[in-house]
């Protein structure tokens, strides 16, 4: 189906007023504050973001401090771990009846998570 005539021009003036809306609210891009967060690491921020959903934000950075004290006790860096890293790390993890996570094969419950 071919767009009405004007259509694109219309689109394009729409596209503008929000570009020089954004502007005019957030200044130049390079004057932004860098956000703090994980800039290197999917995983930390795919955490982050789903267990912002629904918790405080203490509770989110407890989750973040284990899941980075579980690959380090595993000889891995979280903080570059991408979205395969995490993945297998879950993969790897059952959920114990009081709700912690812990290694496929221990067969304890300790608090937290613990590396097999």
């Amino acid at each position: 189906m071919a767009p009405r005539k004007g259509h694109s021009e219309q689109v394009s003036s729409w596209a503008e007023l929000i570009v020089d809306a954004v502007a005019e609210d957030l200044g130049p891009p390079d004057a932004w504050p860098v956000a703090e967060g994980y800039h290197d690491s999917l995983a930390l921020a795919t955490i982050e973001a789903i267990q912002s959903l629904g918790v405080r934000y203490a509770g989110v950075r407890r989750v973040v401090g284990r899941y980075r004290r579980f690959q380090a006790d595993g000889g891995a860096d979280a903080g570059t771990d991408g979205a395969s890293d995490l993945r297998r790390t879950f993969d790897d993890l059952v959920a114990s009846p009081d709700g912690h996570f812990t290694s496929a094969t221990d067969s304890g419950s300790s608090p937290g998570w613990t590396h097999h």
